[in-house]
């Protein structure tokens, strides 16, 4: 069992029922100008807790999302630093999380020794910080320095966050650690609730504005995209948009099972990532009809190892696909997987077929005190749609990642010469997006929360550096 993975277990362990005991030590909470010389100044946010920290000076940030960390923290010095988030179906106390803080590291890795411990007070909240000494994970690797504070935000829900320290190293980097700690602020419940009411406001009153005619009139034919992982080309994406005929009604109708009215826009993308010995290649398919009342998307997923027939970037193709010994608790060689969602007026269903089998999910449209709604089309169109001004909106919409629907943030940043950049949160525990928009709201760039890069290209320069063959471009007749 991996360290990440004895983590996890731990904190989904905590679910026995308690009441909570006064906190230890308080870390001086300061963010004066004394810190700016060992952290940066931006803080580093997550929603869902109302959490927020000074990251290290010169650190990288990489936001993820799922089983794993909510933010990886990486320095040239060696050392990484990990941010959890995790919910327990039942209330805990500071002494339970202390308790389990010690029997998670024991019992992924029983020769470790505790360094260090102490309970502290952590943006108002308790908190038990630890440093384990650690063993090589192999005669030829050095011992390693653990450090791990939990913090007890709620009486379900906890924050970890891990240090994995050089042993050369220990001291310099756990002051920096530490000094972190102290940037630590967690955001008042009830203000939490107040900007929830003023972005779900902002949101509404702008998609009020959004009509037929303004969808339409931000329809591209054709945009092919480069997705990018520091610099290299690792996939691409062809995305087309236009208006729903009666012919493509009737193609959707039958693949769906749903009455759909012909009178709508549809988006298609393509895509295929290449990820370690493995390629994903998706096909979504969104639609909406012109009164936003009828809604259908369509994603279909294939991964699948490389072969020698498959081509990386400049034509070279896959001289030797990964070999790997068999297991029988290997991924399947193909997972190849089906959703399909229907909205009519304020119902929604999903089903969802893997190799798992199907499953059904069902929702109401949130509207009123429960929330704002927003199409996936309108979520696509959203950077061309906006207005060119600094808000921050916030509204529900249908996740696939997650398979759920969820509250999505927005912070939409208006910048000189009429361009706007949109920092995107698909869910409230979800790393931060950026797209950057020009005035014409064509897409410059998007950053995923991983660190990849969407970029803008052509169909011939794509065609060259992939040597793929790809449909003829059409012209951008949009009304400027």
């Amino acid at each position: 069992m991996s360290r990440q993975t004895g983590f996890q277990l731990c904190v989904l362990l905590l679910i026995v029922c308690g009441t909570a005991v006064p906190g230890g030590d308080v870390l001086a909470q300061d963010d004066g100008k004394e810190l700016d010389s060992i952290l940066a100044v931006e803080r580093w946010r997550e929603m869902s807790v109302g959490l927020s920290l000074r990251p290290p000076l010169g650190a990288k940030l990489a936001h993820l999302t799922g089983e794993k960390a909510a933010v990886r923290m990486t320095h040239k010095r060696g050392y990484i630093i990990e941010v959890y988030v995790k919910k327990s179906k039942e209330k805990l106390n500071i002494k339970q999380l202390e308790k389990f803080a010690i029997h998670q590291i024991s019992y992924t890795t029983p020769s470790a020794k505790v360094a260090d411990e102490k309970r502290l007070t952590v943006g108002g909240k308790q908190a038990i910080l630890h440093y384990f000494g650690m063993p090589g994970k192999t005669k030829r690797h050095k011992p390693w320095i653990l450090g791990q504070l939990m913090v007890l935000v709620g009486p379900q829900s906890v924050v970890g966050v891990r240090l994995e320290i050089p042993p050369n190293d220990y001291e310099g980097v756990r002051s920096i650690f530490e000094t972190m700690i102290k940037s630590v602020r967690f955001d008042d419940p009830k203000t939490l609730v107040e900007q929830r009411k003023r972005q779900t406001a902002n949101a509404e009153a702008w998609h009020k504005t959004v009509t037929a005619e303004k969808r339409r009139a931000a329809l591209i034919p054709q945009q092919w995209m480069r997705v990018l992982e520091n610099g290299r080309d690792v996939g691409w994406m062809l995305i087309a948009e236009g208006n729903i005929d009666e012919k493509e009604a009737k193609r959707l109708r039958a693949t769906s099972g749903s009455a759909l009215d012909s009178a709508g826009v549809f988006v298609r993308v393509q895509a295929r990532v290449l990820f370690q010995s493995r390629a994903l290649d998706s096909l979504s398919e969104l639609y909406l009809s012109d009164d936003g009342e009828q809604e259908l998307w369509r994603i279909k997923t294939t991964i699948r190892p490389l072969t020698k027939n498959d081509v990386r970037p400049g034509g070279v193709a896959v001289r030797d696909p990964e070999k790997k010994k068999k297991s029988k608790f290997e991924l399947p060689k193909v997972f190849q997987a089906l959703e399909i969602g229907v909205r009519n007026d304020a119902e929604i269903i999903i089903t969802r077929q893997t190799p798992d089998g199907v499953k059904n999910h069902q929702w109401e449209r949130p509207s009123g005190r429960r929330g704002y709604y927003v199409s996936q089309v309108d979520l696509h169109l959203l950077g061309r749609l906006v207005p060119q001004k600094s808000q921050e909106m916030g509204f529900y919409a249908y996740y696939p990642n997650d398979g759920r629907l969820s509250f999505r943030a927005e912070r939409i940043v208006a910048e000189p010469g009429g361009s706007v950049s949109v920092f995107s949160r698909p869910t409230l525990d979800h790393g931060e997006q950026e797209s950057r928009f020009d005035r014409t709201g064509r897409m410059l760039r998007r950053t995923l929360p991983t660190g990849q890069q969407v970029v803008p290209t052509t169909r011939s320069q794509l065609a060259s550096i992939w040597r793929i063959k790809l449909p003829a471009e059409q012209s951008d007749r949009r009304n400027r």
